[in-house]
């Protein structure tokens, strides 16, 4: 039984110390207001990429805002809806400068 317990232990151990973590998060360089706001200046003044065209672009609402590595670049991924079609998104990646580009809408 004492034999077990070690092995456990010891496996436990050797688990733990060979686990790699990722990379740490870097501090964003802009406010979460600020990465909202940029996205949804780009949203109103973009309508064209919301498809179907039944819902008005002042109508969508924020989802959600991640702050998240895509494609080795760490951005404000913020994404809105539609609140009476919840299966219209549009999303956007609004970079470290503030600068908001569309990434994608979805119906």
């Amino acid at each position: 039984m004492t034999k077990i317990f070690l092995v456990a232990i010891l496996l436990s151990v050797s688990l733990t110390l060979s686990a790699k973590s990722e990379a740490e998060m870097p501090t964003p360089k802009i406010s979460i207001h600020q990465a909202s706001n940029a996205a949804e200046v780009l949203l109103l003044r973009s309508e064209d990429n919301i498809e179907p065209k039944l819902f008005l672009a002042e109508e969508y609402i924020v989802q959600s805002i991640n702050f998240s590595k895509v494609k080795n670049e760490w951005v404000w991924v913020v994404r809105f809806m539609h609140p009476k079609a919840k299966d219209y998104k549009v999303t956007y990646h609004v970079d470290q400068d503030g600068s908001a580009k569309f990434e994608f809408a979805t119906d």
